[in-house]
This record gives C-alpha cells, structure tokens and sequence, in this order.
C-alpha cells in the first residue's frame, strides 16, 4: 500500500502578509501547496496522506481562518483518507495535560487524528506502521523493546539532522535509537533531507512551502511510500506558493541573474 507524508503546515492567520486572492499570502500558499499534493497523489493512485504533526501553528491560539482553511481541505479531499499526528505547534504546551487544537478532527469522517494521549498506541495494525504524536515522554514509547514495527512515523529533532540555517542541535532522540526501524519519515525540521543509519532509512519530509525567509531557496517536497517496496521512497516537488529565492550578483552573472529575477517575479514568486 502507498502513503503520501507531508508535514509542517503551520495554518496561521498570517495576518501580515499582503493579500492573495482571499486570504493572506502565506495562508494561501499552503492552500494551493496542499491541493497540489493531493492531486499529485491521484495521479499516482495514492489515496491515503499523512500529516506528520504541525498541521497548526499558534498552539494555544486557534485562528478562525486558518482553521477554516484546514477543514475545507479535507472535506473537499473526501475520495482521500488522512492521517494526522499531533506536533509541538499542536498543543497548548509541553506537559502531559497539554490540549490539541486539533480536536475539530474528529467530526472529519475522512481523518483520523491520533492525539499525543494515544501515546502511538493508534498506530499499530495500519499495514506495520507506527505514529507517535509529539508528547513527553514519546523517546521512552518509541525505543520500548515492546515497541515494534517496521515504520516510524513521527515528529521530533534529531541530534544528526539539520535545520534550515545549516546547523544541528542536540537532541534526546538519536539516529541510533531508531534502530529497530526499517524506514523513519519525520515532520518537525522544515529542511528536506535524508539519511542511513546502519539499515534504517531516516527522513524529514519538510514543509511543503517556504514559510519564511530562513527557508529560501529550498525546493520543498512531499514523499511518497509503498510498505512493500520501503527503499524507494518517492520525493515529488510541490508546487503553488510563493518562492523566497536569494541570488548571489556579481558583474558576470548580472544579466543572466536579472532575466532570471525578472522571470520568477512574472511568474508570481
């Protein structure tokens, strides 16, 4: 069975932003990035997309238009079914009585939402794979030897992957932790990147836009896997939003770098 995994939406009301048809510019970028993914997924007779935590991003703040945005999504996509795991950006704090703003989920017939309180617990018997929301304590759940599956997906930093300004931070979680894992797809870092742990394939699918100047430049993507085949994990470009690009001008490139400037613009970005 193939699955779709994007992450790191970050709906906001973006309020400061200039207007794009109907709603701010950021807002609807992930919109348009959004309906790009599923209609990629169509076209590869995916029908099955998971959202690896930070669907919201104002965590204790719910702002109406977003939230809007958010359900219209899903209800337009009603030939898909959705995964959604809680992110940090999700809940009202950090401790274990922290609330999900994603609540208004659970009256989506086409979405299951699988809270930090589950614990993971949710994920078992999807075809070997294993969702664990971000919440305390999720290290000790995720490398619990009565933990097992082939497939991790999750939302968490880890101590050898890079944030968008290039640098890494330590972390309580470590490549080697993930050990027993076949294939770990992960939402919480915004930069696409991938890498090999002995025989475990690691993943950060991204945000499937660049929310911000942090993130110019980076080809954002979304992923797609098939639980039979998990070597071939497929990275498909999204498309839609609104590009932060920097060039590096210099007297020799300057006519090549002004057509190109002035062509980006025309086409929107």
């Amino acid at each position: 069975m193939k699955f779709a995994v994007t992450a790191d939406i970050h709906f906001s009301a973006y309020s400061q932003d200039l207007p794009w048809d109907d709603h701010p510019e950021r807002l609807m970028s992930l919109k348009n990035a959004l309906f790009d993914v599923a209609d990629k997924c169509r076209k590869r007779n995916v029908d099955t997309i998971v959202i690896a935590g930070d669907l919201l991003h104002n965590k204790s703040i719910i702002h109406t238009t977003a939230q809007d945005v958010m359900l219209e999504y899903f209800r337009d996509q009603n030939d898909m079914k959705f995964y959604v795991i809680d992110g940090n950006h999700d809940l009202s704090g950090k401790g274990v009585d922290s609330v999900s703003a994603l609540k208004s989920l659970e009256s989506v017939e086409n979405v299951r939402w699988i809270s930090h309180q589950s614990k993971g617990e949710l994920g078992h018997g999807v075809d070997n794979i294993l969702f664990v929301p971000f919440y305390p304590g999720m290290k000790d759940y995720i490398t619990a030897p009565t933990t097992k599956a082939d497939i991790l997906i999750s939302h968490f930093g880890l101590s050898e992957a890079m944030l968008s300004s290039g640098i890494s931070i330590p972390s309580s979680i470590k490549a080697k932790d993930l050990s027993k894992f076949k294939l770990v797809i992960l939402g919480h870092y915004h930069l696409p990147q991938a890498m090999l742990y002995k025989k475990t394939h690691i993943y950060y699918t991204g945000s499937p836009i660049q929310l911000d100047w942090g993130e110019k430049n980076e080809e954002k993507r979304f992923l797609i896997f098939d639980t039979e085949k998990l070597k071939d994990v497929e990275s498909i470009p999204t498309t839609g939003y609104k590009q932060y690009v920097q060039f590096d001008l210099d007297a020799k490139n300057k006519t090549k770098v002004i057509k190109e400037a002035k062509k980006l613009r025309d086409d929107g970005h």
